[in-house]
């Protein structure tokens, strides 16, 4: 290959993110940075850096930064990405607006059941994550309503607990009416994806090709001010990456 497609990943932190803060009322005492934020500060520049790595694959996917190879190689193992970016949303801030796009917990819980594969059984039936399963199953039948009785091989009991995941409180994603077994998405899981793909391609455009040193922070929700993207967000985009480049392996595409 004769083509440049390599990209400069940066960290345009400013100071002020790594300042320590200090209480008017306590001029003695100095409110300093616990170890989870220290840890989320020191490890933010490898985890843009491998953001940019996973953005480079992805366009490599696509086909369209240069003609789509048949090997892409990634200087991570697929199921150590997917393990270290599959965490509970409640871990996520990104509660803002991106560009016009806003992710809900529902949102982020659609993103993180990818990837989808209905030949393989993936998300699998089975009890653990049983709700990633009602997502697929949603997105399989392009319908915002599923039925118990519709997901063949999915007991109704594991159907039932996916569906207490999804209705809960915290994620909110649906409503559930015991007399059908049916639940039903208050917003489409594919347009959910979508908004997750857009998010991740306009930061990570914004970041990598166009270097702008704001696309590291968002419009925080009904405020005028701007929030920075923690590490635990990159993470979530980088598994939101990962998942993408999934989709778009065709059967004679090698990834490592």
């Amino acid at each position: 290959m004769n083509k440049d497609v390599s990209m400069v990943a940066f960290v345009p932190l400013p100071p002020d993110v790594m300042q320590i803060s200090i209480d008017p009322d306590e001029h003695d005492e100095i409110s300093v940075m616990d170890d989870t934020e220290i840890s989320q500060v020191s490890s933010m520049h490898t985890k843009i850096m491998q953001l940019a790595e996973i953005y480079l694959a992805y366009q490599q996917a696509k086909g369209q930064s240069v003609e789509k190879p048949n090997l892409i190689l990634i200087d991570n193992t697929l199921c150590g990405i997917l393990a270290n970016s599959s965490f509970a949303p409640r871990n996520i801030l990104l509660d803002g607006d991106f560009e016009g796009e806003t992710l809900t917990i529902a949102d982020m819980q659609v993103a993180l059941a990818h990837p989808f594969n209905q030949e393989m059984q993936i998300p699998s039936t089975k009890n653990f994550q049983a709700h990633f399963r009602i997502i697929a199953e949603a997105v399989w039948r392009e319908s915002k309503r599923i039925k118990a009785e519709d997901c063949k091989g999915f007991p109704l009991a594991h159907f039932e607990k996916g569906v207490r995941s999804l209705k809960s409180e915290d994620v909110n994603a649906g409503t559930y009416d015991e007399s059908k077994k049916e639940f039903t998405f208050h917003t489409d899981p594919r347009m959910s994806w979508r908004k997750s793909l857009n998010i991740f391609e306009s930061i990570c455009e914004n970041l990598f090709r166009d270097k702008k040193a704001s696309a590291i922070t968002y419009k925080l929700k009904n405020s005028q001010n701007r929030g920075y993207l923690s590490s635990n967000d990159i993470k979530f985009l980088i598994g939101v990456g990962i998942r993408l480049i999934l989709n778009f392996l065709t059967p004679h595409m090698v990834m490592n």
